[in-house]
């Protein structure tokens, strides 16, 4: 039997040429067309199927003409056909065997075919509602409908006829489920299974990935949060998931907390300008508008529910500090509502004919604050915005300490008499204020204010005011405020008598305070009226000669006292300023100054002393001159706080105020010798602080970027703290609490100028150092194996010592992301009642509040601990993104498979 060969449409050229050559061979041979005898043979058969044909040929077949939409396969026995798939019409072939030429013919019917699903596998960005659309194929063009024959496992999901479906999974939960369908025509139908799954693409899918994963620390937070039935205790927690929430753009889950879980109006208000704050600063400003205008709303009403005559300085502050807020969005009418709201309150409580209320000075505080705080900006930054946030801070200020009201004098020949007390001292202020920022017009008009507190003003025809009520009285009770009418009226008016000692009576106990007042304002009018900053300074020696500290203190400054130096640079005479600053620093620096004033820290190198320079320096622009007077910091620091110095808290002090001086004016060498003098230190250190100071060594290598010293002081004070011998439980308990709040609490701050962060924040704030990764592994190596003696130390506490220490024992552990070891506290120790509440709301708000990036807005997400993000805010701009220096990551569990190609793009099991 002869071999079987196919023949179809597509046959290569070769084949083509050996037929052609084949029959002109039999040409050759004698066999003509005259010979040939035709025979049709017509097939019928349906779509998709084939047909077999017998033919007894008489000789070899060979196939003239190939068929167009199939498979022809012939033989010595006859012919199979096989139309391609789908095809139904007609199609033809010849072949020939012999003398015979057959003419095959073969009909195809249309038979329907069953739908098809494009796609049975379908990646979505995980959502709290997910929509998608189901996309049929039907090669006959049938309209396709879809059902849903079996829902997902969990979730919900609905699924309309033209394949379009909308999923709503589970409370946080990433889309890992399939569901049934079936897709019908008119003639026949098909079942598939869909399977979704979360994208790991774009920056978006990501972000929510990782917040539906169960690395999710809100995911973690809210967990923890659901247990609890108890509004109050859980309110924080609540605000910190919420902002949590808003943050990632999870707007279901934050409305739902503010529905359920934020239930009193001082929780709702500050959850609300949080808000407001959030979406300014994304430039959301509608949307900020609204939230800011809901925190007044409701606070207003507060204090109303609450009496007004209750109010606190904290209330007045939460108003004042919503107004700070809200400036950012330069929303006149917003700033007017708070503003109105302020003016209701000093309605309400003040008025110069009432008696004066604790409620109304608890106002005043809160308006004194903010004005304290914006002055501190300007002085630090000189910037026109800045001077005029603070002066509008002041006027605003002003106006409302001019509605202070009058009090009792209650003992004495005057007892019983109306007198203005506190509201002379108020307005003296203001004086103050409005000269910081160089305002001599307006100082000249609150002083005319105040001084009509004691008599007629009328010594400018500008500003000229009759006394008010009670002057007499007043000027012969209280004086005190005299002492700054004395010192302004005398640098801004050219008096023969100063109208302060006009007033003040021979035996007026400020009397000599007022004097002193008149006699610095002169020293620095030397220098208004032509005269050198050398003769200013001249004249305040000679006044204070004999005290070395006074005349260091009246040539410059004393906290937020502003002497010679500050008064000057307030009048615009900076090169004064830094004579006045340059001559104290030069006092400062003498032995015979520092043998006096080193019993203490303070006026030596602290901030009554050389840091005072340093931050002087820093603010006139002087680099080379701030570095100077941190390292007199420095040698006051080796020459009085050195080993023959016996009070070791001072010496400790030194040492940190010179890390601090070194630090600011970013000499990093000089500043790793001195925390490493302060180690050694401590190493024969007595006091009961000690665990403690050894902790701060680590913050202070931290806050100079030295990780590889900060881990081996941790590591060495770990060993020290693990192995000493305690009289009690609690004491162990009481130094692992310290220190792991140096290495890792969210709320640590040193005692130092600087308010360092715990080292392992101040870490996460260098995320682009280029040891980063192990760094951060070798603290969080020493943060576990606290964790695990702290949490093993509490379990022994006794039941009074538990009570005493437990919450900062579960906020330690709870900063240090030990969420397991307070879990298992909680169990073991079969908390109940108000110590299961507070563990676990206090748990739940760290959980909440944990960020890798604590020093910038671009991200927060660093789950494998390698310095790059796992996503960008789902809040920041590209801009932003673009500007910033935050890397993201491409493999985000560190396991060198790309984020793309990673089932578990988070590590197993995420």
């Amino acid at each position: 039997m002869i071999g079987q060969k196919e023949y179809n449409s597509q046959r290569p050229f070769y084949r083509n040429f050996i037929t052609a050559v084949f029959l002109i061979a039999l040409t050759g041979c004698g066999s003509g067309s005259d010979n040939i005898t035709n025979e049709q043979i017509s097939l019928q058969l349906q779509e998709d199927t084939s047909i077999q044909q017998s033919i007894n040929f008489s000789d070899t077949p060979i196939v003239l003409t190939a068929v167009s939409n199939g498979n022809l396969a012939v033989s010595a026995l006859g012919i199979t056909y096989t139309p391609n798939a789908n095809f139904n019409g007609n199609d033809s072939a010849t072949v020939e065997a012999g003398t015979t030429r057959y003419a095959f013919s073969f009909s195809i019917s249309a038979v329907n075919d069953s739908p098809t699903l494009q796609q049975t596998s379908l990646k979505v960005t995980a959502a709290d509602e997910i929509s998608g659309q189901l996309i049929a194929d039907d090669i006959d063009g049938d309209t396709v409908t879809f059902a849903l024959t079996e829902a997902p496992e969990n979730g919900a999901l609905t699924l309309t006829s033209d394949g379009s479906f909308t999923y709503l999974p589970s409370e946080l939960e990433l889309p890992n489920t399939s569901f049934n369908v079936t897709l019908s025509d008119a003639q026949s139908s098909a079942d598939f299974t869909v399977a979704l799954s979360p994208s790991y693409t774009t920056n978006a899918d990501k972000a929510a990935y990782y917040y539906r994963s169960g690395l999710s620390h809100l995911k973690q937070a809210s967990e923890t949060l659901v247990p609890i039935n108890d509004d109050i205790a859980t309110e924080d927690a609540y605000i910190a998931l919420a902002m949590g929430y808003a943050s990632a753009g999870l707007s279901k889950q934050l409305n739902t907390i503010i529905e359920n879980n934020i239930t009193t109006q001082q929780a709702k208000s500050t959850l609300y300008r949080r808000l407001g704050v959030v979406n300014a600063e994304i430039g959301s400003d509608e949307k900020a508008v609204e939230y800011f205008e809901l925190a007044l709303q409701i606070y207003a009403q507060y204090l109303v529910d609450n009496g007004l005559e209750n109010i606190t300085s904290s209330d007045a502050s939460f108003v004042q500090g919503l107004f700070s807020d809200a400036r950012a969005l330069n929303n006149p009418a917003l700033l007017q509502k708070i503003i109105d709201q302020l003016n209701t309150y000093t309605n309400v409580l003040g008025g110069k004919t009432k008696e004066y209320s604790t409620a109304f000075g608890r106002l005043i505080t809160s308006y004194r604050f903010q004005v304290e705080d914006t002055i501190d900006v300007f002085l630090n930054d000189r910037s026109d915005e800045n001077k005029k946030t603070a002066l509008d801070a002041i006027q605003r200020f002003t106006l409302t300490v001019r509605e202070t009201g009058y009090q009792t004098v209650r003992r004495g020949d005057n007892e019983g008499k109306k007198y203005y007390r506190l509201a002379p001292l108020y307005n003296a202020d203001a004086i103050a204020y409005f000269l910081a920022l160089g305002e001599t017009e307006k100082a000249k008009d609150q002083l005319a204010y105040t001084f009509s507190y004691y008599g007629t003003a009328d010594y400018d025809s500008d500003y000229s005011l009759p006394a008010q009520n009670y002057a007499a009285i007043t000027a012969l009770e209280y004086t005190f405020p005299l002492i700054d009418v004395a010192f302004t009226s005398e640098l801004i008016y050219d008096f023969e008598d100063n109208i302060a000692l006009s007033v003040a009576t021979s035996d007026s106990f400020f009397l000599d305070d007022i004097e002193t007042g008149v006699k610095d304002a002169k020293a620095a009018k030397i220098v208004q009226n032509g005269g050198t900053a050398a003769e200013a300074i001249a004249e305040i020696e000679r006044l204070y000669a004999g005290d070395l500290r006074d005349i260091q203190t009246r040539l410059t400054s004393n906290l937020s006292n502003r002497h010679l130096g500050e008064t000057l640079l307030d009048f615009g005479n900076p090169e004064a300023a830094i004579a006045a600053y340059d001559r104290g620093l030069a006092i400062l620096s003498s032995d015979a100054y520092l043998i006096e004033n080193t019993s203490t820290t303070s006026y030596s190198t602290g901030v009554r002393g050389c840091l005072k320079y340093v931050l002087f320096y820093q603010r006139v622009g002087e680099t080379a001159k701030a570095e100077n007077a941190a390292s007199t910091c420095d040698r006051i620091r080796t020459a009085y706080f050195g080993a023959e110095n016996q009070d070791e808290l001072d010496v400790m002090r030194a040492h940190v105020d010179a890390t601090s001086a070194l630090e600011m004016v970013g000499n990093s060498a000089a500043t790793i010798a001195v925390i490493n003098a302060m180690n050694l230190r401590l190493q024969d250190y007595s006091r009961s602080d000690i665990y403690s100071r050894l902790a701060q060594v680590a913050v202070l290598f931290s806050s100079n970027s030295n990780f590889t010293a900060a881990n081996e002081s941790i590591s060495s004070t770990a060993e020290k703290v693990l192995n000493a011998t305690y009289k009690t439980e609690e004491e162990k308990t009481e130094a692992l609490i310290g220190l792991l709040d140096a290495i890792a609490g969210i709320n640590y701050q040193d005692d130092s100028s600087l308010d360092r962060s715990a080292a392992i924040i101040q870490l996460r704030n260098r995320y682009n150092n280029s040891n980063y990764a192990a760094h951060l592994l070798a603290m969080n190596t020493h943060i576990a194996t606290l964790s695990d003696a702290l949490a093993a130390s509490v379990k022994l506490l006794a039941v009074a010592e538990f009570e005493e220490q437990y919450e900062d024992a579960i906020e330690a552990l709870a900063s240090a992301r030990a969420y397991t070891a307070v879990a298992d506290i909680i169990t073991s120790l079969s908390l109940s009642g108000e110590e299961l509440v507070i563990s676990s709301a206090m748990l739940a708000q760290v959980q909440a509040l944990q960020n890798d990036y604590p020093s910038t807005n671009i991200a927060s997400v660093d789950t494998d601990g390698d310095g790059l993000a796992n996503f960008y805010s789902v809040q920041a701009t590209a801009e932003e993104i673009n500007a910033s220096d935050v890397i993201a990551d491409s493999d985000a569990d560190g396991d060198d498979v790309e984020d793309g190609n990673d089932v578990s793009p988070l590590g197993d099991g995420n």
